[in-house]
């Protein structure tokens, strides 16, 4: 399934033609995993940068580079030696970062960082996950909250 803005009125239109501007960042300190969701999401358009931690420096830089009308999508990793998801989500809706556009991805999810998560209001993935849900959930960004989404079934 996939989303298609809604017009005015009850008539659909897609984004064809129309430059999304999204960006996406990816921490995940698996090489496997972090490669595969920087080329899948890539192949589907999106400018995706991919870190193995996140480091101050590279923080810093995605908050002087937010430009207006963008929209920036951070995924995570939960577990990473030099932060955890849940330091870093914090550290970015601190830096004002939409948490709506924040998801951290596990495989070993406990009941404290479930409810971490389930706090600072970031969508949760558990591996092995599906791309389709990813790519459903990074087209429900698209859309944003101004656009109604018309919800396309493709299977």
């Amino acid at each position: 399934m996939f989303f298609i803005p809604e017009a005015l009125g009850s008539v659909a239109k897609t984004n064809r033609g129309k430059k999304m501007n999204i960006r996406i960042y990816i921490f995940e300190d698996n090489d496997q995993v972090r490669l595969w969701l920087e080329e899948i999401l890539g192949m589907y358009g999106y400018k995706v940068q991919a870190f193995s931690h996140p480091s101050p420096g590279i923080i810093r830089e995605m908050n002087t580079r937010k430009n207006p009308g963008q929209t920036d999508i951070v995924i995570t990793d939960m577990d990473m030696p030099e932060m955890s998801g849940s330091e870093l989500t914090q550290k970015l809706i601190s830096a004002g970062f939409d948490e709506k556009n924040i998801a951290i991805i596990s495989g070993y999810w406990t009941a404290e960082n479930t409810s971490e998560a389930e706090k600072a209001g970031v969508k949760m993935f558990r591996k092995p996950f599906s791309i389709r849900e990813l790519l459903v959930w990074v087209e429900e960004r698209k859309c944003g909250t101004e656009n109604q989404c018309l919800v396309v079934d493709i299977s």
